[in-house]
This record gives structure tokens, sequence and C-alpha cells, in this order.
């Protein structure tokens, strides 16, 4: 079915996300396999590789203007596992902030049916709820709900799970009933779909944005070689990577201090930081200070601002162990790359990564104190049979699970099951 409608060149309308790679990941697969991709969201012009990923692209601003409204900020929603809680609502409204966000949804609904109507696709894919989450409610009253024969297809991957205002909440609750089906790469999120926005579970579907394995296969000798004397990674000491953004958010603090005491203890370790996109000049600044505070500034490499994903594949080849330390989570493919490059993951406990991390089979799973990530790294250490074990499996898994083709086929059937003609 999905090859018979591809050869068309039927048209999938993204809405929203397009300064994701969750979002233009997806969308180059369904052009490569021969649908029109065309994207509506606020700003698309200001985000790097639109043009690239989609066959066209459309504003949702319509010449309107963002305008602040002050007040206070509801909190989000708690996504950890071990400390679940229902999505936080408003409870008193504020009625300013919340009519003019209904005013914008309508006028940004208003622009998406005028881009229905000029491109009649056959899905309508939310991947942002900021572009689309109340948007999507009034498309649809729009079109005639509840009729699925006057409407595209419903998919959503990034909806959201947010604080939300009660009346938006309902609306919001109202319109996911009608989506034909809902995907998230988190089991946590896919919980609070399920419990908290209603979804039934036939419609959810839970699985992961997979890696390219050629990308991440081994290196030759004389390629790790090479990236050693670049970035200055010692042959002979056991390695760390963090191979996450040095943001506070993602507490690489943690990961700074389970070094400064493993080193403490004696053990002849090495720390590779991974700066990212994200990175805060003076976060990063702090922590070298600490590091060098401790007499340690000679066992730390920071990597280049950007990595590419064969760096960044070189650099994990590097590592004996990779650490995250971020409270929260949805699935992240940086532990896809840790895993088939043999770095064995140290991560938080999370729910979210319950599908590849299998606690003393393919990774550690700790608590998040310091000493808990230092006691998981001192067994790598200490036992490399083990570590040897759990580098096997994670191969072994990611290649099973984790590729990007399977991600690939699933993105594909969940287009052609969720496709209407109308």
């Amino acid at each position: 079915m999905t090859e018979g409608l591809a050869s068309e060149r039927r048209c999938v309308l993204v809405v929203g996300g397009s300064h994701s790679v969750h979002v233009r990941v997806p969308a180059q697969m369904l052009r490569a396999a021969g649908y029109r991709v065309v994207l509506a969201d606020l700003l698309p012009k200001t985000a790097p590789g639109v043009e690239e990923a989609f066959d066209a692209s459309y504003s949702l601003m319509d010449g309107l203007q963002r305008l602040a409204i002050r007040g206070r900020t509801a909190l989000p929603a708690a996504v950890e596992s071990h400390e679940f809680k229902p999505v936080e609502i408003e409870t008193t409204t504020r009625w300013r902030p919340y009519l003019w966000r209904l005013f914008q949804s309508g006028r940004r609904a208003g622009r998406l049916l005028e881009i229905v109507r000029r491109e009649h696709p056959g899905v309508l894919h939310f991947q942002s709820i900021t572009a689309g989450g109340m948007a999507a409610y009034y498309l649809l009253k729009r079109l005639g709900w509840p009729a699925p024969d006057r409407r595209p297809g419903l998919l959503t991957h990034l909806w959201g799970y947010a604080a939300r205002f009660p009346g938006i909440r309902r609306r919001e609750i109202r319109v996911l009933r009608e989506f034909d089906h809902i995907h998230t790469s988190s089991p946590a999120v896919g919980r609070i779909y399920r419990e908290h926005f209603e979804v039934p579970p036939q419609r959810l579907s839970v699985f992961v944005r997979g890696i390219r394995l050629e990308t991440f296969a081994p290196r030759p000798p004389e390629v790790l070689d090479a990236a050693r004397r670049e970035w200055g990674v010692p042959a002979d000491k056991f390695v760390i990577i963090h191979n996450r953004h040095l943001h506070r958010m993602y507490r690489v603090d943690v990961a700074v201090d389970a070094f400064i005491a493993l080193a403490q203890e004696g053990h002849d370790v090495f720390l590779m930081l991974v700066r990212g996109s994200m990175c805060q000049p003076d976060y990063e600044q702090e922590l070298l200070a600490r590091l060098a505070a401790h007499g340690l500034a000679q066992r730390v490499a920071l990597m280049p601002p950007v990595l590419t994903p064969e760096q960044m594949a070189t650099a994990l080849q590097l590592a004996h162990c990779s650490v995250n330390c971020v409270p929260f989570d949805a699935f992240p493919v940086s532990i896809l790359e840790a895993l088939y490059c043999r770095a064995v993951p140290v991560v938080r406990n999370l729910e979210s990564y319950t599908q590849f991390v299998k606690p003393g089979q393919t990774a550690f799973a700790v608590d998040g104190g310091v000493e808990d990530y230092v006691a998981a790294i001192r067994r790598l250490i200490t036992e490399p049979g083990l570590r040897e074990r759990l580098a096997d499996a994670g191969v072994a898994l990611v290649a099973a699970e984790g590729s990007e083709e399977i991600f690939r086929q699933n993105t594909l059937q969940l287009i052609a099951k969720c496709w209407h003609e109308w």
C-alpha cells in the first residue's frame, strides 16, 4: 500500500517542529520513499535544513505577530519514572493569556486550513504542540468534525505533555481522540498519553529514531590513532565520555564529580566532554575550573563545538564508558550511539530508557547520586570481562532493534495506517 501511495507523489503535511532532527529525519525518509512532504510551521524559514528536508514550507503566522502576555507560567509536568505525577494544569484561569492562546490557535487553524486545501495531504503529521495543538482542534471543527471522510489522516509525534489551562487540556483530550495514531519514543511519555490524555493503547506506538549502523561501525585503528592525537586522548587509560550537551539541565557536574572521585581513588581515568549545540560557555568554564582545582586539567579532552556523526562515532569508540546524568528525558539516540560503539552506558534509571538500557546486561542504570555513578563505573574499570559482555550485548540489541532502517519501516507503516482518501 505504501509503495503505491508514494509512487503517485501523494502529500504528507508536517505541522511544526522544523528545528528538530526528530522531524527532519523522518521527512527525508518519506521523501526518499516517494512522498511529497510539506512543512507548516510558525517560522520555518529560520530553521536550518528546512529546504533540504521538505519539498515546500509555509508559515502559520500569516502576518500575525507574537505578543508577550505577562503572568505566571505553570511548571512543566514531571516525566520521571520514580516520581511520576499527573499532568499539571492551571487551577486558576488567567483570562488574558488564555483567550490570547485561543485566538492565536484559531488564526493558525485558518491558515492551516488554507494549506490543507491547497496541498490536499493524505496525512497531517503534527510535530509540535506550539504550532499545532489547539490549531488541530479548530481545524477539525472547520473540516466538519468528526467526519473522517472529510479530512486527512491524523498522526502525531511531538504533541506535548506540559502544563495546560483546563479549557485547553479538555479540548486537547477531545481532539486526540480523533487522531488515527500517536507515536512517541518514550515509554514514560506513552504512559502520560494513556493515563492523562485518555489515548487508547491501540492508537499508541512506542519506537525510537534509530541510528545509521554504517555511520557508527567500528573505525580502523589508524583512524582512532589519528583522533587520539588530534583530541589528546591517551590510549592507555580508562576513558569516560559525556556525549550530551554541556548544559546545566544535563547535570554534567555529576559526571565530572564522579570522574574526580574515581581519580582520587587512584584509578587511571580520562574524561572526554562533548560540548554539543546547547553548550553553555560559563558552565563549561565552571566544570573545567573544578577539574583544575583537583589537579586533573591534563586528564580531560574538550571536544570541538560541533561533531559530525562520523566524528561522534570515532569519539565514542575511543571511550570505554558513556555517562548520562540528565534527571528526566525522552529516549536520546546518544544511548544507541554509545551502545553500538561499545562505550557502555551508565545512565539515570529512567523509564524512557528501558527498551535499550538493560541493567547489568547492556548498561548500568543508577539512582542519580555521584556515589552511584562511581560504583557502576568502578565495576567497568575493575571487571573488564563484564564490560566486554555488556558491550557485546549492547551492539547486538541496537543491531536488532535500534537501526535507522527499522525506524524507516515503522514510519512508513504508520503513514500507510493513517492515510485517508477524502
